[in-house]
């Protein structure tokens, strides 16, 4: 035997030589593995937050009257940072924050908070509401910092999904009268009937918490609906689909419990984003164009009645609001009125977050507000056009599922306030979580930043402020 025959025999015993990698792709993968090793583990700062979504979601209160106003939460998220620092800390260091400059802006919103008083001479307020977004903060820097792989990720999806499926569960059962958990009772709301302007009632599901609220609930419903439908497509055996079925079934029919328009809106966008993330864009019009009939057909009613020019209907009670709090930001247009005082001054708040950002924080908050979502909509979307071919078709399929999140919570935010709470931040630390990990792993791509992505912000903002002072003047009646 030769010696080229005995090579060939341990080759063949030991498998196919491997591929010459490109010099540039082996530093690369160097890099990104360097990376992944410095980032600090934190396994028990991790399990402490995924029981502190737990509570975030479920809020044990709600359900078990003997523990209404113990500080669970209060407790839970100290316990949590306490064993989470170093991830924590390593997020804040300057090298992190230039590199996800949707951080900075996060951050840059205490400042904004704290000038929208102090411009006024108002120290106590100044005080008050920055410590209440502090704990915001605290919430968002511990999700970014924690969900540090795609392992963690798909975990926090996942638990993220069987806690809102529980809420639902609770909701719809307290909703027919089979549990009877008091904070969980339906809402009965007034409305005056299109044809007869006589007065009816219609019941509205509500959920546990920060989301007692119908509008509210149905955006953590979009979000479960989207993390459900996507386990759903990317899972091969049957079975496990077949478990998963009723659970988006409960999700979905809760959702139409809600009855929200915003949150319709909400769930329309969400669907939309993901579908042309799922597939070739011809393919994805065809769905769209037999999907959108089936859709408005199950949710039809309430959530699908938006008749702007009806003087009586919220969605035109809206618009004015819009105008009032656009009226104020004339009157205080670099630092605003002050955080959380728009509902002190027109008696309510404005019900879009964009306009109560630059009606309460001016230019400055405002700015920073919406340059968060532009960021994170920048940074998704060309991570996920630039790693179409290099990632495996799972995780691959998670990136379309939190762009869809973000656009269906970006939605919903223009017919709700929701600027200081921590579900707003949720969404915003899962999107900046998932760039942070592809953007370690893959050091080679590059991202919008610097005067481009300052300038497409300015646009954004600008944009934006247009929008709303359209609406205000030609749409109301």
């Amino acid at each position: 035997m030769t010696v080229s025959d005995g090579s060939e025999q341990i080759v063949a015993e030991m498998g196919a030589a491997p591929r010459a990698q490109p010099p540039g792709r082996r530093v690369s993968k160097i890099r990104r593995s360097a990376r992944l090793r410095s980032a600090p583990s934190c396994r028990r700062g991790f399990v402490l937050f995924l029981i502190l979504t737990a509570i975030l979601y479920i809020r044990p209160a709600d359900i078990f009257s003997e523990l209404e106003g113990w500080p669970i939460y209060e407790v839970a998220i100290v316990f949590c940072l306490a064993a989470s620092l170093p991830a924590v800390f390593r997020k804040l260091t300057w090298r992190s924050l230039s590199s996800q400059p949707a951080h900075l802006c996060v951050i840059g919103l205490l400042p904004a908070i704290l000038l929208s008083h102090l411009s006024h001479g108002i120290l106590w307020r100044a005080r008050m509401d920055g410590l209440d977004f502090l704990k915001q903060l605290v919430f968002y820097f511990l999700l970014v910092g924690l969900l540090s792989t795609r392992r963690r990720l798909e975990v926090f999806l996942g638990m993220l999904f069987l806690c809102i499926s529980a809420v639902a569960l609770l909701s719809v059962l307290t909703y027919h009268g089979v549990l009877n958990i008091g904070n969980l009772n339906p809402l009965h709301q007034n409305m005056a009937a299109v044809d007869t302007g006589d007065a009816t009632q219609i019941v509205r599901l509500l959920g546990t918490g920060i989301f007692s609220d119908p509008n509210d609930v149905s955006l953590i419903l979009v979000t479960a609906l989207m993390i459900g439908t996507n386990l759903f497509l990317d899972r091969k055996l049957w079975l496990r689909r077949l478990v998963l079925l009723p659970v988006i079934g409960l999700l979905g029919y809760a959702f139409y419990l809600t009855r929200s328009r915003g949150g319709f809106l909400s769930f329309m966008a969400a669907c939309g984003v993901l579908i042309f993330c799922r597939y070739p864009w011809r393919r994805a019009i065809v769905i769209l164009v037999i999907a959108l009939p089936v859709v408005i057909l199950l949710f039809g009613g309430r959530q699908t009645d938006i008749d702007l020019g009806d003087q009586n209907d919220t969605a035109q009670g809206r618009i004015h609001l819009w105008r009032d709090s656009l009226v104020l930001f004339h009157q205080s247009p670099i630092f605003g009125v002050g955080s959380n005082q728009l509902a002190e001054i027109n008696g309510l708040v404005a019900h879009n977050s964009y306009i109560q950002a630059f009606g309460e924080l001016g230019v400055v908050g405002g700015t920073l507000f919406v340059g968060v979502w532009c960021i994170l909509f920048s940074d998704l979307s060309r991570l996920f056009r630039a790693l179409r071919t290099n990632e495996s078709k799972s995780f691959y399929g998670w990136i379309g599922c939190v762009l869809a999140i973000l656009a269906g919570y970006a939605v919903g935010l223009c017919s709700l306030t929701r600027n200081y709470e921590v579900s707003t931040y949720v969404i915003l630390g899962l999107a900046g979580a998932v760039a942070s990990v592809l953007t370690a792993e893959h050091p080679e791509l590059t991202l919008l930043r610097g005067v481009p992505l300052v300038r497409r912000i300015a646009v954004a903002s600008i944009g934006c402020l247009f929008c709303a002072e359209f609406c205000a003047r030609f749409l109301a009646t």
